[in-house]
């Protein structure tokens, strides 16, 4: 199974709760990466209005292609799952875009390691 994600750098910059916690959810990425079927990519404030496109959505494809078969998004009300073609194409064609202006998983995980060094907790 692989497993890809793409957070929006603010994921990384601001915590929404300590800095206990924050340094916890960074350590915990760079973990989760680690893996050999991970890849985690960062999408930068610098890919622009971009980022304010899309909402968050979880997209799962459930054979070995990578055809987009189920989307789910949650909010603070609700939680609801897309499986009409024509709103997995949209779906799949924003996850696209937001890939392509990301950095590599490389690149990512030196954004998330250097965060981590700036709050202390960093490997040196």
């Amino acid at each position: 199974m692989k497993y890809s994600a793409v957070l929006w750098e603010a994921t990384i910059e601001y915590p929404l709760m300590d800095t206990e916690t924050h340094l916890g959810q960074l350590s915990a990425i760079l973990e989760f990466a680690g893996q050999k079927n991970v890849d985690v990519h960062i999408l930068p404030f610098g890919a622009g209005t971009l980022t304010a496109a899309f909402s968050a959505f979880s997209a799962f494809s459930f054979d070995s292609e990578s055809e987009i078969e189920a989307v789910a998004m949650d909010d603070v009300m609700n939680s609801s799952v897309i499986e009409s073609r024509r709103d997995l194409d949209s779906y799949s064609s924003s996850y696209d875009m937001m890939l392509a202006s990301s950095l590599t998983p490389e690149e990512s995980m030196k954004l998330v390691r250097r965060k981590l060094e700036s709050l202390g907790k960093g490997e040196k």
